[in-house]
């Protein structure tokens, strides 16, 4: 199967963060990339970026003797993944190590239509030996693979260009690949487009042409990145990804026979004004300004809005305290302020492309309410209107650590309880798999899923990930069927709040009464979190704290069993979705041997508390997260 350009970007991305050899000695690379870039990664200084990496405590324990056995199982893994590259490029591992002195950069382009191109740009400054000895090498690799070599004069130079043989030379869909290999002052250039040369050389030659810098919205993240971030602290990762053109490239890389028979979802959120979405990207740093690690990302999303876009209105708030419900021991707590109302009255054009058939939505509306064998309910004003705008999102575990160990509460705020828990009670009281629960403590009445016994107990999801093609929605009659989201959800309206929960156990012991020392709120790593978040903004529309030694432990230990293609939680099941084999009931391959990972206890010492908030502009949408460093036990 021909290698997709997804594949072959994810794997550039990883090897250029894992090489360690003045900041820009070369043109910055935004400045030589063409204005039709649509992915973009940079790592300012592969030096400085593996020094920082290494002051980590994360950096520190994969160096420990203890992560050897894992360390050498994912190499080997990645190795096997490069060659993949190694095809299509000619570079090796081995061939790149040493070579970069500043700047690593790399670029999906879309030139056009159904065209993508992919771009390396490497400043080796200082080390033109090392950058010459490595394209005789990817040379040699390219013509070992049958490629042909030619020159061909792109601008005033000659290029070395390579005509790759197909991997299946009676497919006539199967498009001729190149590659083309330059040592052009202190930049090396490797892509498989010679068009694509020509721009990065036209660029680098002075001219005017348009480029990626040019972008409004790569201008407006950078920006207001850099604005918050001051100058004295340059960033050691950079990116940007223009969503829309992005996954078209990415699809464009993929032979039309090999594409599953499915709309992209760009189509129907192009139908739907969310091309409004510009492009979101950031700054990313290690061992930097008092933080293990820190992130600053900017959704570029200047208005007018159109259509369901407009549902995204996220007012802020100066809030900074967890609900008084909140356990003190939770691993994560997320809250955000949401237009509930705003974005149902919006929420008719999406509703419509997703069903596939114009005016479906109020038809929708309209049978909930109408329909005699129906729950009989104005959604809208029954339900909807009587929400607030803050929504709660907790998560925790229970031990021992198995597959269904992961537990998740959603709260939505309320402001008339009452009118709330009738809706509730409208809506479920005939659906065949709900039960009601009686919390005698607090007489309190709670509906519980429960599936069928002969449902699978691996529940399927269909997201919008399948395969190796992004943004790609799957036609109905293909969907997987399953039992949802949340396949034992309880649910009750109680304390202000709407409370949806993964499993029954969770919300009873959410719902107990605590005293105050036993809230988050009072909890101490929590509120040196909340003091750093207030410290960086008067008001946001969303944040987030997070334990991460709790927060990751559950996908540590099931990856340690083998059994993280098993999992239940939402991150197992995401995975399942992106990278399974796209059929009902069969689960992924775990390719990482989780057998040679250390104790947990050994890792979580790494591990410290982070937290993040965002803040809704008038262009858009600015966000910003920290890891700090773990106290010593």
């Amino acid at each position: 199967m021909p290698h997709s350009r997804v594949c072959t970007l994810s794997v550039v991305l990883v090897v250029i963060a894992a090489l360690a050899t003045p900041l820009w000695a070369v043109e910055p690379s935004e400045k030589l990339l063409p204005d039709t870039t649509k992915g973009f990664f940079s790592v300012t200084n592969m030096k400085n970026l593996v020094d920082h990496w290494n002051e980590t405590q994360v950096g520190k324990l994969m160096k420990d003797p203890i992560m050897e056995p894992f360390r050498k199982d994912a190499q080997r893994q990645f190795e096997e993944r490069w060659v993949g590259v190694r095809e299509k490029l000619g570079l090796t591992i081995d061939d790149l190590r040493g070579v970069p002195s500043g700047e690593v950069a790399v670029a999906l382009l879309q030139p056009g239509p159904e065209q993508s191109a992919l771009v390396l740009l490497v400043d080796v400054t200082g080390h033109e030996e090392k950058a010459a000895e490595l394209l005789k090498k990817a040379a040699a690799n390219l013509i070992a693979q049958k490629a042909v070599k030619r020159t061909e004069k792109i601008g005033e130079l000659d290029v070395d260009v390579f005509d790759i043989p197909k991997e299946n030379p009676d497919d006539e869909e199967e498009p001729q690949r190149h590659a083309a290999l330059l040592l052009h002052g202190d930049l090396v250039i490797v892509t498989d487009s010679a068009a694509a040369m020509g721009a990065v050389l036209e660029r680098q030659a002075g001219s005017d042409a348009k480029c990626l810098a040019d972008v409004p919205a790569f201008q407006a993240a950078m920006k207001r990145c850099a604005e918050d971030a001051g100058k004295d602290n340059v960033p050691q990762i950079r990116w940007f990804i223009e969503m829309f053109g992005y996954a078209e490239a990415v699809r464009s890389g993929i032979p039309e026979h090999q594409r599953r028979r499915a709309r992209p979802l760009t189509e129907t959120l192009r139908n739907t004004g969310f091309e409004a979405m510009a492009g979101i990207g950031g700054h990313v740093s290690f061992a930097a300004e008092g933080y293990e690690f820190i992130h600053r990302t900017m959704v570029s999303a200047p208005p007018p809005y159109e259509k369901s876009m407009k549902m995204l209105s996220f007012p802020n708030k100066a809030e900074c305290v967890p609900q008084a419900w909140v356990p003190r021991d939770v691993a994560t707590y997320t809250t955000s302020f949401v237009d509930i109302r705003n974005a149902f009255k919006n929420l008719g054009p999406l509703a419509d492309e997703v069903i596939g058939e114009p005016g479906a939505w109020p038809d929708v509306l309209a049978g909930l309410k109408e329909d005699p064998h129906g729950p009989q309910i104005d959604l809208e004003i029954e339900l909807i209107d009587q929400l607030g705008s803050q929504v709660t999102i907790i998560t925790d575990f229970i031990t021992p650590i198995t597959t269904t160990s992961e537990r998740i509460l959603i709260a939505i705020e309320v402001t008339n309880e009452a009118a709330v828990a009738k809706a509730i009670e409208k809506l479920l009281q005939a659906e065949e798999h709900v039960e009601k629960r009686i919390l005698e403590d607090l007489k309190l009445l709670i509906y519980e899923v429960v599936p069928p016994e002969e449902k699978p107990l691996v529940p399927q999801i269909s997201l919008a990930f399948p395969g190796e093609d992004p943004l790609e929605q799957e036609a109905a009659e293909e969907e997987m069927e399953g039992p949802g989201l949340f396949p034992n959800a309880a649910i009750t309206v109680t304390n202000g709040q709407l409370y949806i929960s993964s499993h029954l156990d969770y919300l009873v012991e959410v719902l107990k009464k605590r005293e105050e020392r036993d809230t988050l709120a009072s909890a101490v790593d929590f509120q040196v979190i909340a003091d750093k978040v207030k410290d960086l903004g008067k008001e946001r529309c969303a944040w987030v704290f997070s334990r991460t030694d709790k927060e990751y432990r559950a996908t540590y230990e099931l990856i340690r069993q083998g059994k993280m293609p098993e999992s239940e939680t939402m991150l197992g099941r995401m995975l399942n979705t992106v990278f399974g084999a796209g059929k009902k009931g069969v689960l992924r391959q775990q390719e990482v041997d989780g057998s040679k990972l250390p104790e947990f206890d050994a890792v979580r010492r790494h591990l410290g508390t982070a937290g993040g908030f965002g803040v809704s502009e008038d262009n858009g949408w600015f966000l910003k997260g920290f890891m700090t460093k773990k106290e010593a036990e």
